[in-house]
């Protein structure tokens, strides 16, 4: 037996956007997933004094439906809770005209290419299971 169901414009749409909401979630896990040595790195790297500095790194990811684009950055990441943190960040890694450069990230992005590629393995690890 055979049955064809049609679908209307409403449940397509409903569809497409489920969908799109997947794809988002997926890219976002893996994102996440390959930024996390980058971010441990920055940490690892950063000069210690109050822990405010290391408590301001993190990662926040977007998506954005309409283009279908996932982004996430990595770094010295404003909350108020830490602003404290945000601020010392910016000066220890730029440095002042009292204080020498102790730069932090920059040394940390140079690991850049090989996020892309784990990133990139990741990503087919994750069609390789659907």
């Amino acid at each position: 037996m055979e049955y064809e169901v049609g679908l209307n414009d409403q449940t397509t749409e409903a569809l497409s956007r489920i969908e799109a909401r997947l794809f988002g979630k997926a890219m976002k896990k893996a994102l996440v997933e390959t930024a996390k040595p980058l971010k441990t790195s920055m940490k690892t790297m950063a000069p210690r004094r109050s822990g405010a500095l290391r408590r301001s790194i993190g990662h926040k990811t977007e998506v954005d439906y309409k283009k279908k684009t996932v982004s996430v950055k990595v770094g010295l990441i404003y909350r108020k809770s830490n602003r404290k943190g945000y601020v010392a960040g910016l000066m220890q890694e730029r440095g002042t005209i009292y204080m020498k450069r102790q730069p932090f990230i920059e040394p940390s992005e140079q690991q850049f290419p090989k996020v892309e590629e784990d990133l990139r393995k990741f990503i087919q690890a994750q069609l390789d299971e659907l």
